[in-house]
């Protein structure tokens, strides 16, 4: 596979949506696709493609970072604060500091 890594983030949350680096939101389970997006980073890895392994694992940093911006959002909105645990500000920062540093 070994992908190139377009620049930007694969996923970002636009109010309580999550929408695609190609501008389509979101269908189905975020949660699901992020679990999927894990697995598929261990194959790579496990199969010895580092570049593919990486490629998914940042895609997933994405998509939690989106998803937990997602939920603030909706939280915001509903007039609710923001789960401490779900932190969409460590999320991202997350997802920023791996997409620095791991560009390939």
């Amino acid at each position: 596979m070994s992908p190139r890594r377009p620049d930007g983030p694969a996923f970002r949350a636009v109010g309580g949506d999550v929408v695609s680096r190609a501008g389509r939101v979101l269908a189905g389970s975020g949660l699901r696709l992020l679990a999927d997006l894990g697995l598929q980073a261990m194959r790579w890895d496990k199969a010895g493609d580092a570049a593919a392994a990486r490629c998914c694992a940042l895609m997933a940093a994405d998509l939690a970072a989106a998803l937990a911006t997602a939920d603030d959002w909706r939280r915001a909105a509903a007039g609710c604060t923001a789960s401490a645990f779900f932190s969409s500000v460590k999320l991202r920062d997350l997802a920023r500091r791996a997409n620095s540093t791991c560009k390939g």
